[in-house]
């Protein structure tokens, strides 16, 4: 399982949103590779045909209402998809969210990182905030849920970001889910500044562990999960850092997990705001992919 969030062009979360149509061609038996020009762009830009009106802003996709169809979560709205055919508002002035059943009622509940709250799925008909505990004051630009002890109930990781001009890092938290009626706080810390989070078994042992993409020149964050919630940091012994000779950390603005050569490990491919580099005994495949080593290395 893989839940990720962040402004990172890895990911389903970008800066500018379109709804696009893919048209494909399926053939079977040899294919002979013609030296022509490349064909006609295959995208069409659909969204205010399809009643959309969005905005610069992350966004997600999620089955809100167990119809079979993919809904639209963004710039603070939740887009009811109607059979393939359109889009209405269901929902607005969530802020930006990501999706997860966070009390096992088989619908997808939300949790805004950017106002800190939780919001109940009422039956794919309306979402309402849940109380919430007393959280640190945070600014925060990504987070994830998972399992991370093990309970059968997701958890969330909050990355904090940044006040620039008053020189202010924001904490990231540890939400720990009590049994699907609300949370509690089990952990922060204000160390570095997170762009994004996404939560990935990288290590195969049966629990989720974290990657976290931090700015300002600052080292990322991997953590392995215990598999009770209890997390360590492990980024340098991996060769996870993300840095350039010279700094301790780059400007990392997000990541996503993904068995990039299918050898049955999770590689991770991070975006840089400055350069990319080879991350030790992992493979660079891709500029900002890397291959995760048969010894379990990054």
């Amino acid at each position: 399982m893989i839940l990720v969030s962040s402004r990172n062009p890895f990911s389903a979360c970008g800066y500018a949103i379109r709804v696009l149509t893919v048209a494909c061609l399926l053939t079977a038996g040899p294919v002979a590779i013609a030296e022509e020009s490349p064909a006609a762009q295959t995208f069409r830009d659909r969204t205010g045909e399809l009643g959309l009106e969005l905005a610069n802003s992350q966004a997600c996709w999620v089955d809100v209402d167990n119809d079979g169809w993919a809904d639209l979560c963004a710039g603070g709205v939740v887009w009811r998809n109607n059979a393939g055919k359109g889009f209405v508002k269901l929902a607005e002035g969530l802020g930006e969210v990501v999706a997860a059943d966070f009390d096992n009622d088989s619908f997808a509940d939300l949790f805004s990182f950017s106002s800190l709250r939780v919001y109940r799925n009422n039956s794919g008909k309306a979402f309402e905030p849940i109380e919430m505990p007393k959280l640190p004051k945070c600014v925060s630009v990504g987070a994830c849920w998972g399992d991370f002890n093990g309970d059968g109930f997701v958890d969330l990781y909050v990355g904090g970001y940044e006040d620039w001009d008053a020189g202010i890092t924001y904490p990231d938290l540890l939400l720990v889910n009590e049994k699907g009626k609300s949370f509690h706080l089990a952990w922060s810390a204000a160390r570095f500044r997170a762009r994004g989070v996404t939560a990935c078994d990288f290590d195969q042992d049966g629990d989720l562990d974290v990657y976290v993409s931090n700015y300002r020149l600052q080292p990322n964050l991997l953590w392995l999960n215990d598999g009770q919630g209890k997390f360590k940091d492990v980024a340098a012994e991996y060769n996870a850092v993300g840095t350039s000779p010279g700094f301790a950390g780059g400007h990392s603005i997000g990541a996503a997990w993904c068995d990039f050569d299918n050898d049955g490990k999770f590689d991770l491919g991070r975006r840089e705001k400055s350069q990319i580099r080879r991350l030790g005994p992992m493979r660079r495949l891709l500029p900002g992919v890397v291959r995760q080593s048969r010894r379990g290395g990054l």
